[in-house]
């Protein structure tokens, strides 16, 4: 593993990071975009001797800064659709255990309407007792050792989640990279990020995330898509993710760090704010995909996960395409 140099913060920095929130919410309409969203996917060669074939497909949710609308679901087998007991997270289940196809199709579509995400006041967050959830380590997100060490060390002396918040925000911005080039990215495994100081997005909210829990701060990670802002529609390559960090008296504050390392211009706007080029799907990691104990869990829930006679099956292709119906993206 490399050795990365990681320069302290100036005290320029650190002062225009703890000045006081500014007051766009109450002088800015949010910006809004509504389009048709379509996911598709095909589970391919299926072997013919199989008995047991299990497919989950995540569904999108709703909260305070997004609709979903007009789901439609189509695919030659029948399916239900099943909420994680932890996360809340729901999704399409499929299984068949006799006559299984050799390839099975599955698309879905919807209509997404997503304007500009600022701080969420989520008491349910806490009354349901989920906040404890996102103060606790992840299989690949650590809360001690390096990460907890780093944490310490940047937020040294600073009193309120928020000031810390602000730090941590400003020390990953500052010290890791968007890179996927070699190997090791992509997991979101926050040692990793923490030691070679670059990734993906996976990757750099991971490293946030563990930060954050280690100071006390509540952070969940969030993943979508990714919907390009100057475009009326098209193919979507991947997924992209972001991260939540609960403040008092502010809520769950959303982040953005991935795309203010590759948009520096924007770094202000990506902490506290979230432009609406963006479907989210799921929240967490190490999700369970069932209400048992013998549920698979993952590590986190975009693409879809197929079991064949209880085994892990990857011949599966996936496409995803939107179209905008209404585009009133405001420039930020």
């Amino acid at each position: 593993m490399g050795t990365a140099i990681i320069r302290p913060l100036t005290v320029a920095v650190m002062l225009a990071l703890l000045s006081p929130e500014d007051d766009r919410a109450s002088t800015v309409r949010p910006a809004t975009r509504e389009l048709e969203f379509t996911y598709g996917a095909v589970v391919r060669n299926i072997p013919a001797a199989s008995r047991r074939l299990q497919i989950w497909v995540p569904i999108p949710y709703d909260d305070a800064c997004q609709t979903i609308s007009d789901l439609q679901i189509v695919t030659p087998l029948p399916y239900r659709q099943m909420e994680d007991n932890e996360y809340g997270n729901v999704a399409i289940y499929i299984e068949a255990s006799s006559d299984l196809p050799d390839s099975l199709p599955l698309q879905m579509t919807f209509r997404a309407r997503r304007c500009e995400a600022r701080p969420i006041t989520d008491t349910a967050g806490k009354t349901g007792g989920r906040i404890q959830r996102f103060l606790s380590p992840d299989v690949l997100v650590p809360i001690d050792g390096q990460i907890a060490a780093e944490a310490m060390r940047v937020t040294d002396g600073l009193l309120s989640d928020s000031a810390r918040a602000r730090v941590l925000y400003a020390h990953i911005l500052q010290s890791m990279r968007y890179d996927k080039t070699g190997s090791g990215w992509g997991q979101g495994d926050a040692n990793f990020a923490c030691s070679e100081r670059r990734g993906n997005c996976t990757d750099i909210h991971s490293l946030l995330i563990g930060m954050a829990r280690a100071t006390k701060i509540p952070a969940r990670f969030v993943i979508g898509f990714p919907i390009p802002p100057n475009s009326a529609g098209g193919a979507i390559g991947g997924y992209h993710c972001w991260a939540d960090l609960y403040i008092e008296g502010l809520g769950w504050v959303p982040v953005d760090a991935s795309e203010a390392i590759t948009h520096p211009d924007q770094t202000d706007y990506f902490f506290g704010t979230l432009d609406p080029n963006r479907v989210a799907f799921t929240i967490g990691r190490d999700i369970r995909l069932g209400d048992d104990r013998y549920a698979p869990k993952i590590n986190y829930f975009i693409y879809p996960y197929v079991l064949v006679d209880g085994h892990e099956f990857t011949d599966v292709t996936h496409q995803f395409a939107f179209r905008v119906l209404d585009d009133g993206t405001s420039a930020k």
